[in-house]
């Protein structure tokens, strides 16, 4: 089966189904899908050249196996609010000397 680009403006195909049975359903510009044939004027046959490049950039967008993204820094400490202490005296710096 060919594999087609979708160049239309955002669209629905409900009733359409891929070469694997599956609704196609919401589309966008770029989207590719492999159908039968063209339903419309708004899918364009994809070039095997530049379907070699997109599977390539994907590759390479991809993260290797075992590395995983780094983690969201933390939140800062909320500051007490006004009125309020910590559990050492007014004043005090917590520290004890013996």
């Amino acid at each position: 089966m060919p594999d087609f680009v979708y160049t239309g403006s955002p669209g629905m195909y409900p009733m359409l189904r891929d070469a694997r049975d599956i609704p196609v359903g919401a589309v966008a510009p770029g989207d590719i899908r492999e159908l039968d044939e063209a339903p419309d004027t708004s899918w364009t046959p994809l070039d095997p050249g530049v379907q070699e490049h997109i599977e390539a950039l994907q590759q390479i967008t991809e993260a290797p196996d075992g590395i995983e993204p780094p983690a969201p820094a933390p939140e800062p400490a909320a500051d007490p609010e006004p009125g309020q202490q910590d559990d050492n005296e007014a004043g005090q710096s917590g520290l004890v000397e013996h």
